[in-house]
């Protein structure tokens, strides 16, 4: 993702002189942030990582890239942390100092993961889509090789926009790391913010907001079969975990269920609400996402439409520390919204007692 300081000399953080902010003391406080937040992000992610790899359930592929993407993230924070105030000297080979110049010194990694963690999410709203609108075809054709090919979608194309936007402009020459002026600079840099930002999130808010309808609708539909149906409790949240508006459908998908080795019980009935949760989960981490990396890609915008220069201002400093700390934001999301990951938690933590 890309940041709004991004055509400064020192990348992610830098500024220019006569700013209403202390640079150095800025520098020092934000690697700071870093730190904290990269070591945070660390645990958290690796965290995620153990318990999923005891997880059965569908659609950990994509969850547990996530974590990685996030986990990575996090040790590029601290990494470029000490980097930044403690600066190494700039390799004098032309090959070494144009890639430590691209990949390094602009700080063009972290912005491909933020890139690779925004299109993993996008992989994870549709998997969730398909569970929730489709749930017989999720079950009976949505393999994990089409959960490995649907994250491996997001790697190849999320940071496609990215590389084009470093490449173009990001150069080396006699042992210094500079920005090439290109013409319609500014287009490009809008043209990254669609691609990375807006496109992304109106597609993940049109597939939320239809798994919403759909869970609301299965909800009150549980409830009403509740009050009205002879059938117990398991059954009922099992069936309508189908489609629930037609009685022909509903035993059509638990033939097909029992046909498939399936067993409509309360271990489905569990399973089902599990999957419930974990997409409900989602929905706040990507209303998170939202709050954490809108502020930070409107002054990026503004500044490529001809706004004003704020690369050392307060509020780009903050915009930064919000979009950082999305990294480390969802193993506590999880902690709070999913019972399951929270006893495995606690069972984690409590385990030499």
């Amino acid at each position: 993702m890309e940041s709004a300081t991004r055509a400064g000399p020192t990348g992610l953080n830098s500024g220019s002189p006569g700013g209403t902010v202390g640079i150095a003391d800025a520098e020092i406080y934000l690697s700071a942030v870093k730190i904290i937040i990269g070591i945070i992000g660390i645990c958290g992610n690796m965290m995620v990582l153990i318990i999923m790899k005891i997880q059965t359930h569908r659609g950990k592929i994509l969850i547990c890239s996530q974590a990685t993407i996030d986990m990575l993230t996090s040790i590029v924070f601290i990494a470029d942390a000490f980097t930044r105030l403690n600066p190494p000297s700039i390799p004098q080979d032309p090959y070494l100092g144009y890639y430590y110049c691209l990949i390094w010194h602009y700080g063009a990694l972290v912005f491909l993961l933020f890139a690779l963690s925004t299109y993993n999410l996008v992989a994870i709203s549709i998997e969730r889509y398909i569970l929730v609108l489709y749930p017989l075809y999720y079950r009976m054709h949505f393999s994990r090789k089409k959960e490995v090919l649907l994250g491996l979608c997001a790697w190849l194309v999320g940071p496609v926009m990215q590389v084009t936007y470093c490449v173009t402009q990001l150069s080396y020459k006699h042992g210094e790391c500079y920005v090439i002026q290109i013409p319609n600079r500014n287009l490009l840099g809008v043209l990254l913010f669609v691609w990375e930002y807006f496109t992304p999130v109106v597609l993940m808010g049109c597939l939320f907001s239809r798994i919403c309808v759909k869970l609301y609708k299965q909800d009150k539909e549980a409830r009403s079969l509740k009050a009205n149906s002879p059938l117990n409790v398991t059954e009922i949240s099992t069936v309508s975990c189908a489609v629930p508006k037609d009685s022909k459908q509903q035993k059509y998908a638990v033939d097909a269920k029992r046909s498939l080795g399936g067993h409509v019980g309360k271990d489905e009935a569990a399973e089902y609400r599990r999957s419930r949760n974990i997409t409900k989960t989602f929905v706040i981490i990507f209303v998170v996402y939202i709050l954490c990396w809108s502020m930070n890609q409107f002054l990026f915008l503004q500044k490529n439409l001809g706004g004003y220069d704020h690369w050392d201002t307060a509020e780009n400093y903050f915009a930064n520390c919000l979009a950082m700390l999305n990294s480390a934001c969802n193993p506590f999301i999880y902690v709070l919204h999913v019972k399951q990951y929270r006893d495995k938690v606690k069972s984690f933590f409590s385990c030499g007692n």
